[in-house]
């Protein structure tokens, strides 16, 4: 199991390796059962947050021993992927973080520490 704490600030290279920036947080898309990670929020070198598809992410690096994702791999240029810009009123992990939810199947309120 992964879990977003263990994957947020991430260095994300591109198919060549080039630096692309760093995992700032995680679009997802709400679902019957469970919810499907749509983009990723990454901030550049500059600091600009961007958002690309999680169709891009070819490979993630993990670290067993410490447990916890050294890295994400883009399966292009970063010359190919045009991002796009965080829009308001999606759904991002970070925003969920630490919040009260509530499970309408089993009918209880739970707290949110980390998801994934």
């Amino acid at each position: 199991m992964i879990y977003f704490t263990q994957m947020q600030g991430c260095r994300i290279d591109d198919a060549n390796g080039q630096f692309a920036g760093y995992l700032r947080d995680l679009v997802f898309v709400d679902g019957k059962k469970k919810a499907g990670i749509s983009h990723i929020i990454l901030s550049d070198e500059n600091n600009n947050r961007k958002k690309i598809s999680w169709a891009y992410v070819s490979n993630i690096g993990l670290n067993v021993d410490r447990e916890v994702i050294t890295r994400l791999q883009l399966n292009d240029p970063l010359l190919k992927i045009h991002p796009l810009f965080v829009a308001g009123g999606e759904l991002l992990v970070g925003d969920i973080m630490d919040k009260q939810v509530v499970d309408i199947d089993n009918v209880k309120i739970v707290r949110v520490n980390d998801v994934l």
